[in-house]
């Protein structure tokens, strides 16, 4: 996921689009790295919503539409987070506002823990249609 946000960064949504995917399709045994009380479901949540974004960046919309509708047929944050991106987004062709209001659905206290080694306690507000600090 860490590279993800690094080809976003780098103006490579195609390549981000794939590090994402493969974030979320990881299988175990997963790299340790031994920090506890990392939570991976989370992580992989994030890495949905990221892949979902990064399709609108790269003009995608028939897959970011399509990743919309599956996590509308799902509970938690991943539901809550992307029905505050797609309806603004279809609304308003505006990414940024959509990437707004997302932000703004994630709790304020709610943190992303155990990430990496370099990298602590992360805000989810910050990482939705963000980078890493």
């Amino acid at each position: 996921m860490i590279d993800g946000f690094t080809a976003l960064a780098d103006d490579k949504p195609d390549l981000a689009r794939q590090l994402f995917s493969s974030a979320i399709n990881a299988q175990p045994p997963l790299p340790a790295i031994g920090i506890e009380g990392s939570n991976l479901q989370l992580t992989i949540t994030i890495a949905r919503f990221q892949a979902m974004y990064t399709a609108l960046v790269a003009g995608d919309t028939a897959t970011a539409e399509m990743l919309y509708d599956q996590a509308q047929q799902n509970d938690g944050d991943y539901r809550q987070w992307t029905a505050a991106l797609m309806p603004m987004y279809q609304q308003t062709n505006d990414l940024a506002a959509a990437c707004l209001a997302a932000q703004e659905s994630v709790k304020e206290d709610q943190y992303l823990i155990g990430f990496s080694y370099q990298h602590r306690a992360l805000p989810i507000r910050s990482l939705l249609c963000g980078q890493l600090p």
